[in-house]
């Protein structure tokens, strides 16, 4: 009974553990200044993997979460990206599980988030859904893991509805 009991516990942390953010962190994440955001995903165990400054003004720095040693596959992905001169900030995170995902989406329908429209992009399905204060850009794809086998790819991109009035 004790042996089930701790195995019962170990798959539970290990469900848990997949992706250590709720959406509550996340959307807390989007309110912080790059270096506070850099700080608290180190020490919720992110690794820091690359930062881009494009011409338009947009910087992103991008975090995996369990991140491979072999490869740059990883359980997540978290990408912080602001806006030159601007007090826009637009947080994304990538994630692989279907659980994880369906736990975002019900989170974001109990604070209010309406979906508003729905289609599809490139292959890709796309839903975006609207809160009192917030937007969330909703993508589900597919990709082709090292198996050979299709699994699908969930991309959760959180704005402020200010910025995007802007």
């Amino acid at each position: 009974m004790k042996q089930l009991l701790l195995f019962l516990t170990f798959l539970f942390s290990l469900n848990v553990f997949a992706q250590n953010l709720t959406l509550s962190e996340v959307l807390a994440i989007r309110k912080m200044e790059l270096g506070n955001a850099d700080d608290y995903l180190m020490k919720k165990g992110w690794q820091f993997i690359s930062a881009e400054e494009t011409e338009d003004g947009y910087n992103t720095a991008t975090y995996a979460y369990k991140k491979s040693t072999y490869d740059d596959t990883a359980n997540s992905f978290f990408y912080y990206s602001y806006k030159n001169y601007s007090n826009m900030k637009v947080v994304s995170v990538q994630i692989h599980t279907n659980e994880k995902f369906n736990n975002y989406i019900n989170q974001i329908k109990a604070w209010g988030g309406k979906m508003i429209t729905s289609y599809i992009e490139d292959g890709d399905v796309v839903k975006i859904y609207k809160g009192s204060s917030m937007s969330y850009f909703v993508k589900t794809t597919t990709q082709t893991n090292s198996f050979e086998a299709t699994v699908s790819t969930y991309l959760i991109r959180v704005y402020a509805n200010e910025d995007l009035e802007q």
